[in-house]
């Protein structure tokens, strides 16, 4: 055990390479019912846990057999709010026949890394109001994995000329490829989302619809975002641009685009929760404090507004949809947060990968990154998204024959191709992270729609149970 890296997907290929040494009954033969286990392949292994991170090391090293066992937040039998529960089948008795079919014919259940798209049921669904609002998150949502150059110029200039990486270890090419192009699809994924933007700026009846970026890196500057995104020619989509964190540095953390200009501003400090679908809330609530460009003049005059932010006014928080790769995103914790739920999401697929020159990375993202299915699947969502109502399971639009679906708050189980060996260039270590805190957060929504799962009351209110964090 001392010779093998401390992660179970390490020690799993250290089981394959050395059986006898973890199962004394198959050294000795004392269980001639395991001697079949001396040919044992790294695919003839299937682990069950609930933790993403144990199916791939740093090292490179993968599980290719898994079953993802949920993961939520709850109020618990008399404990209090705990965070991070599991269980297998506690949401669901189908988890209990997902994985024994998964056992018996894992070919079945073929990794599928796409988009998902839902609609929760909200008082006056059934009106179909229509989306006004689609904010993105920018870190492995537009980007696979966010890499920046190291300059002050660059984090924090508006006016930030691309010529002054000619002294920088990057180049244009090479920022545009290992942000935004994937290597996993055929095809330039700058102009495929060029493409998306350009359908999702058009509402009903002609209207425009607005577009914003809300994201949350404790690393890197709301100007460093907005100097990525002219690198790809897709800054013009978006009317603003938010950044939050619990540490509030690197600011300003807004910029609005008026009359073509973008402008630096300061968000409002009493509405600027930690927590996205808080901040959601309150952009729904307070929308001219979130886009300056609504402010009005002293005559009551609209000031350097358009028509399509002025239909912002009347914003509700289901006319918001929020396009994001972290689950917490879409439902505040009761602890820190309110337990505010985004009513309209998509959820962008994670995953772990060997990128480029960079070796091993993981929490890898990217809308589309993996199937060109996602941009028809988030237009479509955007355009009628009671079609993706809670609860349908065709909301998947994937065919049963070739991936296994399932509701939410079951557990995920998925066969996956190896990846080569490669070794890294050091670039990795430059690619900017969003907020750690987000971590603590992780996967709580099956928590909301679970029968079993009680309504958790506000941090304040109880007590939290002590638990020994996994490795």
């Amino acid at each position: 055990v001392l010779e093998v890296d401390d992660h179970k997907a390490d020690v799993l290929n250290e089981i394959v390479r050395k059986p006898a040494a973890w199962l004394p009954a198959l050294a000795d033969g004392s269980d001639p019912k395991l001697q079949y286990l001396s040919g044992l392949t790294l695919e003839g292994i299937l682990l069950v846990d609930d933790q993403r991170s144990n199916f791939q090391s740093p090292s490179g090293s993968q599980v290719l057999r898994f079953c993802k066992v949920a993961r939520y937040d709850a109020t618990y039998e008399g404990i209090g709010f705990v965070k991070d529960m599991g269980g297998l089948g506690a949401h669901s008795d189908a988890d209990y026949e997902t994985l024994r079919m998964f056992v018996n014919q894992p070919s079945m259940c073929k990794e599928r890394l796409h988009c998902h798209c839902m609609e929760r049921h909200f008082e006056g669904n059934q009106l179909r109001p229509p989306v006004s609002l689609v904010i993105f998150e920018f870190d492995e949502t537009m980007t696979l994995a966010t890499f920046v150059p190291e300059s002050e110029a660059f984090e924090h200039a508006l006016n930030w000329d691309s010529a002054s990486l000619a002294c920088s270890e990057w180049t244009v090419p090479e920022l545009l490829t290992y942000n935004f192009e994937t290597p996993f699809v055929a095809g330039n994924r700058v102009e495929k989302l060029r493409d998306l933007l350009a359908v999702l700026s058009k509402g009903p009846d002609g209207q425009q619809r607005t577009l914003a970026i809300l994201t949350s890196t404790e690393q890197g500057s709301v100007v460093g975002t907005l100097n990525l995104l002219r690198l790809a020619g897709l800054a013009d989509f978006f009317s603003a641009i938010w950044k939050i964190n619990k540490k509030r540095k690197n600011g300003p953390f807004g910029l609005f685009k008026q009359r073509g200009e973008w402008r630096k501003f300061d968000l409002p400090d009493s509405e600027v929760p930690a927590q996205k679908a808080d901040t959601c809330a309150s952009i729904a609530k307070w929308p001219a404090k979130w886009f300056p460009q609504l402010a009005e003049a002293a005559d009551g005059s609209a000031a350097g507004e358009e028509p399509h932010l002025a239909r912002l006014r009347e914003l509700r928080l289901e006319g918001l949809l929020l396009v994001d790769d972290e689950r917490a995103s879409f439902q505040s914790s009761a602890l820190g947060g309110s337990g505010m739920e985004v009513l309209r999401y998509c959820k962008v697929a994670r995953y772990d990968e060997i990128y480029r020159q960079c070796g091993p990375l993981t929490q890898m993202g990217g809308l589309g990154a993996h199937t060109d299915a996602d941009y028809d699947r988030l237009k479509s969502f955007v355009q009628s998204p009671w079609l993706f109502a809670e609860g349908q399971e065709s909301n998947c639009q994937v065919p049963a024959e070739h991936t296994h679906t399932r509701a939410r708050g079951r557990s995920a189980s998925a066969e996956r191709r190896q990846m080569p060996s490669c070794e890294g260039n050091g670039r990795s270590a430059r690619r900017k992270r969003k907020a750690q805190e987000a971590a603590s957060f992780a996967e709580p929504a099956a928590a909301a729609s679970a029968p079993a799962a009680a309504e958790a009351a506000p941090a304040e209110d109880v007590p939290v149970a002590k638990r020994e964090a996994k490795s």
